[in-house]
C-alpha cells in the first residue's frame, strides 16, 4: 500500500478565514477523506507576513485537533523543507476521517500558503472494511513567533491558548530559539517550577525538532496549566520562536 501525498499552494485574501484549504482544489478534494489507518505529517510555509501578523493554520483529522493556531516559517525559497518546516508529524488518522487544514490571514495583504501532507499507511495489506488494532495517541503541537517587549519579566506565552491545558495526561516537550541574546525561559506546571530560568539559543528561526529542544519529558496531568514564561532583560524588543509538543498518554 502506497503513501498519499497532498501538496498544494493557495492564496489567502486579506482577513480571510478558510475552513479547509485542501478542498479549495477540486483535484485534492477526494484525498481529504483518510482512506486507511495512517501516520500523518504536515509541512507548511507562508509567502510573507510579520511577527504577530500573517497566516496561521490549524490541522484536524475527524474531531481531533493536532495543530492549534500556529505560525509558519517564511522561507527565501517558497517551498516546505523537511525537517525545517515540519509542523506536526506524530498523529494517526483513521479511515473515513476528514482532514481539515484551516487558514486565517490576519495581515494587511494577500498571502499564500504552500503545504504538504503525507499519509503513511500503518498496514501494508489493509483493505477497506478490515479490522485494525488501536492506533497510537496523537502528539498535539502549537508553534508561534512572538515579540517580547524590553525589560519585561515572566510573560506567559501559553496564556489563553488552546493547548495551555491538555485533555488527558501527556508528556511535554518545548523547543525554542530567539532572534537575539537577552531572553530567558522557565516552565511551571501549575505552581511547580519544572525548569529554572535559562538562556534561549539565538538561532533566529522557527524551532526544528530535535535540534532546538530545550525541555523534554515533562509529565503533565489532565487539565494542569502549563506556564511557559519568557523574560527580556534588554532595552529592545526581541522575537522568540517557540513550539510545544504534547504526546498524549492515551488516545482520545
Amino acid at each position: 500500500m502506497d503513501s498519499i501525498i497532498i501538496e498544494d499552494v493557495q492564496s489567502i485574501a486579506i482577513g480571510a478565514f478558510v475552513d479547509n484549504v485542501i478542498v479549495i482544489n477540486n483535484a485534492l478534494r477526494p484525498l481529504a477523506k483518510i482512506p486507511f489507518p495512517c501516520r500523518g505529517k504536515l509541512l507548511a510555509v507562508a509567502s510573507g507576513g510579520t511577527v504577530g501578523s500573517g497566516l496561521r493554520i490549524e490541522l484536524t483529522h475527524g474531531q481531533k485537533k493536532v495543530l492549534a493556531s500556529s505560525d509558519m516559517r517564511i522561507p527565501t525559497v517558497f517551498s516546505p523543507e523537511d525537517p525545517l518546516d515540519v509542523m506536526a508529524d506524530e498523529w494517526y488518522g483513521e479511515p473515513g476521517e476528514m482532514l481539515a487544514l484551516r487558514v486565517v490571514n490576519n495581515s494587511a495583504g494577500v498571502l499564500s500558503i504552500r503545504y504538504r501532507i503525507l499519509l503513511e499507511p500503518l498496514y501494508d495489506d489493509w483493505v477497506s472494511g478490515m479490522p485494525y488494532g488501536p492506533l497510537p495517541p496523537d502528539t498535539l503541537v502549537q508553534q508561534r513567533s512572538q515579540s517580547i517587549a524590553s525589560n519585561t519579566s515572566d510573560v506567559n506565552v501559553l496564556d489563553g491558548l488552546e493547548f495551555e491545558q491538555m485533555p488527558v495526561p501527556s508528556l511535554l516537550r518545548v523547543l525554542m530559539t530567539s532572534a537575539a541574546i537577552g531572553l530567558t525561559r522557565q516552565l511551571y506546571i501549575e505552581q511547580q517550577r519544572i525548569a529554572p530560568p535559562s538562556a534561549i539559543s539565538i538561532l533566529n528561526r522557527m524551532p526544528i525538532d530535535p535540534f532546538d529542544e530545550t525541555i523534554r519529558g515533562v509529565e503533565v496531568a489532565e487539565n494542569d496549566q502549563q506556564i511557559l514564561q519568557i523574560s527580556n532583560s534588554t532595552v529592545g524588543a526581541i522575537v522568540v520562536f517557540w513550539k510545544t509538543k504534547s504526546k498524549l498518554m492515551f488516545r482520545q
